[in-house]
């Protein structure tokens, strides 16, 4: 799924979205791709870097080095990064 990392950062930061013409909704769009991919190492059992992506308070609270998500501003939220490999 070469389109994950990007769907799911557009979403997350309000860019534009090419895929899906509704607002995106975190609960409805992005928490059941977290739950499927991150969770398990970002979750209420484990969290690496003290990231847990289980809820959008948590998300937006960000990791031990800090905000993960910049809206408006994905050139400089670490979540994007990750994503991408950049």
């Amino acid at each position: 799924m070469k389109t994950f990392p990007l769907v799911v950062g557009c979403i997350l930061l309000g860019g534009p979205i090419a895929v899906q013409a509704d607002t995106p909704d975190f609960q409805r769009d992005i928490q059941p791709l977290l739950a499927k991919y991150c969770v398990c190492c970002h979750g209420p059992e484990k969290q690496r870097a003290g990231l847990r992506l289980d809820s959008f308070a948590l998300l937006k609270k960000g990791s031990d080095s800090g905000a993960v998500i910049v809206p408006k501003a994905s050139g400089r939220s670490l979540l994007v990064h990750a994503l991408t490999g950049s």
